[in-house]
């Protein structure tokens, strides 16, 4: 699931770098809440490229109890569990930035998803880019 978020968090970082070279882009991005979240990502992106991890695993959701799947086809019983949150780490659990960094300029955007559900986050994302399209 981790390496699908960062493929997720890569492309729609892509998409919004090649956007950026149309005229307007950047201030209706900018003026939208969900567009905002674009310049978190980024600095997701950032902070992955560079090995840091980004997300943590949260308490699992509000969901009925665990339930024991009996071995069917295969040799034994599965366990399933509630699902489990993902969110994005705080940012004073991340490695700090150098001070020349390119990504200094997205780090306040950080603000905009840190302790957010990462798929929400995500998904609020790219409907903004769908809707932008």
């Amino acid at each position: 699931m981790f390496d699908a978020l960062g493929e997720c968090v890569g492309w729609a970082c892509a998409l919004d770098a090649l956007l950026e070279g149309t005229p307007g882009y950047k201030g209706q991005r900018n003026n939208d809440n969900e567009g905002q979240l674009l310049r978190g990502l980024r600095y997701v992106r950032n902070q992955i490229v560079h090995g840091d991890t980004v997300v943590d695993v949260t308490e699992s959701a509000v969901a009925p109890t665990p339930r024991v799947i009996i071995a069917g086809a295969s040799s034994h019983s599965q366990i399933i569990l509630p699902p489990t949150r993902i969110i994005w780490t705080f940012k004073v659990a991340l490695s700090p930035l150098p001070a020349n960094s390119p990504s200094a300029t997205l780090e306040p955007h950080y603000a905009d998803i840190a302790g957010k559900e990462a798929i929400d986050v995500i998904r609020r994302a790219v409907s903004w880019l769908d809707r932008t399209l």
